[in-house]
């Protein structure tokens, strides 16, 4: 299910700082890496490998080994097909009694997600801002309360018509996991579906909600690719 609105006036909670978390969600880095060869959700042949900027945190013997092995001999092999670019996760820790509480006019947003293109504008790359977005949905067929998530563009340059990406989102207590590939642009700016039933967290002090961003392509107004800073 996917709805679009726009929302000039709502009022909006303060964004849920990002949690360091060592724990990857039962493998949840192997699930990244799985979903980018499984689905790429891209027009062309050429695969993305995606990289998570949280790649800082490694041991530095790591890190050299990934950036300066691992990456480049992926990459400049014509028979891999790959090329580089970024994977941006955002953890959230979310108290049951915010969520119980909010509702459309009172969402709960992540902290935002800076996106750079190589596209000028006063001498500095134009940037698409995203956000993650949740709140409880009343739902008048099936007569209950939902956990409703959205992927959202909270700032989008005029140069930009539409942005292609894939969103993944995972909730470890409720062994939840979801990936969806997203089209948004300014006719629609975001798209979002009911989860679960609201029940599901009834006993639960709060909820860790991870969030993916993996951004496959965007298009100009004259619907040509832009450039990016990560690819």
């Amino acid at each position: 299910q996917q709805q679009q609105h726009s929302h000039p006036h709502q009022q909006q909670q303060q964004p849920q700082p990002p949690q360091n978390d060592d724990d990857d969600g039962d493998g949840y880095m192997q699930r990244l890496f799985d979903n980018l060869v499984l689905h790429n959700g891209t027009s062309k042949k050429l695969k993305v490998l995606y990289l998570n900027q949280e790649c800082d945190v490694l041991l530095p013997e790591l890190k050299q080994l990934i950036f300066h092995k691992l990456v480049p001999y992926l990459t400049q092999q014509t028979r891999f097909n790959f090329k580089k670019g970024y994977n941006k996760v955002l953890s959230m820790k979310l108290a049951s009694n915010a969520i119980h509480s909010s509702s459309f006019n009172k969402s709960i947003y992540s902290q935002p997600y800076k996106y750079q293109l190589l596209y000028l504008k006063n001498n500095r790359p134009q940037e698409i801002v995203f956000h993650f977005r949740c709140y409880k949905k009343y739902d008048e067929k099936q007569q209950k309360y939902s956990f409703k998530a959205c992927f959202e563009i909270k700032d989008l340059p005029k140069c930009v018509s539409k942005v292609k990406l894939i969103g993944g989102l995972l909730i470890p207590q409720l062994s939840f996991e979801k990936w969806d590939v997203l089209t948004l642009s300014h006719a629609k700016l975001y798209s979002g579906a009911s989860l679960f039933d609201m029940v599901k967290i009834k006993n639960l002090e709060f909820i860790v909600v991870k969030v993916a961003f993996q951004i496959k392509e965007v298009f100009d107004t004259e619907h040509k690719l832009i450039p990016t800073i990560d690819l």
